[in-house]
């Protein structure tokens, strides 16, 4: 997958597309999220997780924005999720504590699209005596970083990105990702996306919809991920999104709030 496939486009089309006086965002606003859900291997539950997160989002100058961003993670890993490997018998079951904190900084014209990057630093801690392989302790900190581009057509939006975790030991994880989000009304947004490098087959099918119900406050979530590799893995999570303040279609908040 080629890197930044519309980060060309956005740029040579800067004189004349970063005119309009419109701002990266509308107004400063924030979110909190929940998610849970389980993974699957060979038909069997492998691990099951819950992830609490949170979102401020806030205007810089015209065409600038913020945001900063964090969120809490708890994953169970079943006691034996191969139950077919020849591994001498059942694993210990384990739970694993996840932290993240995120901050980022993007440009964004709300009428043709937004570049932007992001930092983070993050930890995981298993809560039983299994140690991490890249530090030999309980512990492993992380820390990563984000480039990315999106373009807007009209009900569709095209975005790419390029990440890079590095591990605590000095070792790194790199992928490239291509989304397409599509908007068939402006409260419900479907998208697809492919990874690529060492997250090398893996898909993502994510559907978000805002109840005009809840008075556009709200969102609920649904996820699939699979990932083929040497064993492949199937994920599945719901969860949901409470908006604070900023009562909109899901659409104008993808391209005027977040």
């Amino acid at each position: 997958m080629k890197r930044y496939l519309l980060a060309v486009p956005l740029l040579l089309c800067g004189a004349h597309a970063w005119a309009d006086p419109a701002a990266a965002v509308a107004a400063t606003n924030y979110e909190i999220g929940l998610t849970g859900g389980d993974t699957y291997v060979s038909g069997n539950r492998a691990s099951n997780i819950y992830d609490i997160n949170g979102r401020a989002t806030f205007p810089l100058a015209t065409y600038l924005g913020a945001a900063l961003s964090g969120d809490y993670g708890h994953t169970s890993i079943a006691t034996n999720p191969f139950p077919d490997s020849t591994t001498g018998g059942s694993w210990a079951p384990c739970t694993v504590r996840s932290d993240d904190l995120d901050a980022g900084m993007f440009m964004r014209n709300p009428s043709f699209g937004r570049i932007g990057v992001d930092y983070g630093a993050g930890q995981l801690k298993s809560q039983c005596s299994a140690t991490f392989v890249d530090t030999g302790t309980d512990t492993l900190n992380t820390r990563y970083s984000t480039a990315s581009a999106e373009y807007y057509f009209s009900t569709v939006t095209v975005a790419v990105a390029r990440s890079k975790v590095q591990l605590e030991a000095g070792n790194g994880l790199d992928s490239d990702t291509l989304t397409a989000s599509w908007y068939p009304i402006n409260d419900v947004r479907v998208a697809l996306a492919a990874d690529g490098l060492d997250l090398k087959d893996t898909y993502h099918l994510d559907l978000e919809y805002q109840p005009e119900f809840l008075d556009n406050s709200m969102s609920l979530l649904l996820n699939y991920m699979t990932q083929r590799q040497t064993l492949a893995t199937h994920t599945i999570s719901v969860g949901f999104r409470y908006f604070f303040g900023t009562e909109v279609d899901l659409l104008t908040r993808d391209r005027n709030y977040r």
